[in-house]
């Protein structure tokens, strides 16, 4: 669920607010893109309920719609919490992320062709302090934020309406959180070398090698996942 926007129309200017059920998935969203919510972290009603100042019934019915999104999980006798992909399941989700993402490349790289200069404005800047990045003691989070951007400007420039609803990015944000407990310093490389390499053929229009290259990196993102030890992981 994206985030509620003002809404303008001919006769009258006005801000909606958000429900306070949106006001508290808003307010999730968020704490998992700061990284202050981690997967399979407990969502205690009576402390979003305080810390949001909203009562316990918006709580419920954003908790449900989360769930509903596959964010949440609802476990009898534990209450909701963060979801936590099993081994299996996040295997899986690689699978349909491949080819998601491999559309996603090919539509910006696509558009680039074509002379849209979108993706350059927006992502090459971020390449340039990939290094920066990878010297950074936060470098967890920053990668955290220079994925999400990366996917967010493809998504942008490729142009096409309907790939953001079936993006999964909450999922695909908590999935890289999930990932990363164990990852080292020189699998941070690897992946920014990775996204380099799509960076590099969207920047130059080239739509195969651009798919290719995300191709590349599903396919290696898989392998680190299978080497990562089985308490990453949610029993299955």
């Amino acid at each position: 669920m994206a985030p509620a926007t003002a809404q303008t129309t001919e006769d009258s200017k006005s801000t909606e607010k958000p429900s306070s059920p949106d006001m508290v998935v808003n307010a999730i969203y968020r704490g998992i893109l700061a990284g202050r919510i981690v997967p399979g972290q407990k969502l205690i009603e009576a402390d979003l309920a305080a810390s949001l100042n909203v009562s316990r019934g918006p709580i419920r019915e954003a908790l449900k719609r989360l769930h509903a999104e596959g964010v949440v999980e609802n476990a009898r006798n534990r209450g909701a919490y963060v979801r936590l992909l099993s081994r299996r399941e996040a295997i899986d989700f690689i699978e349909i992320l491949s080819e998601l993402t491999g559309f996603i490349a090919k539509k910006a790289a696509e558009a680039v062709s074509r002379g849209d200069d979108m993706f350059r404005r927006r992502f090459a800047p971020a390449l340039e302090t990939l290094g920066d990045f990878l010297k950074s003691e936060d470098s967890d989070k920053l990668q955290l934020e220079t994925n999400r951007r990366f996917y967010d400007a493809m998504m942008e420039v490729g142009g096409n309406s309907q790939i953001a609803s079936v993006m999964p990015m909450m999922r695909i944000q908590l999935f890289r959180m999930q990932g990363q407990m164990t990852i080292g310093p020189e699998a941070h490389k690897q992946r920014f070398t990775e996204f380099a390499d799509i960076a590099r053929h969207v920047l130059a229009g080239e739509p195969d090698k651009a798919r290719q290259a995300m191709s590349r990196h599903m396919q290696l993102t898989l392998k680190r996942l299978e080497e990562l030890p089985d308490e990453v992981f949610a029993r299955a």
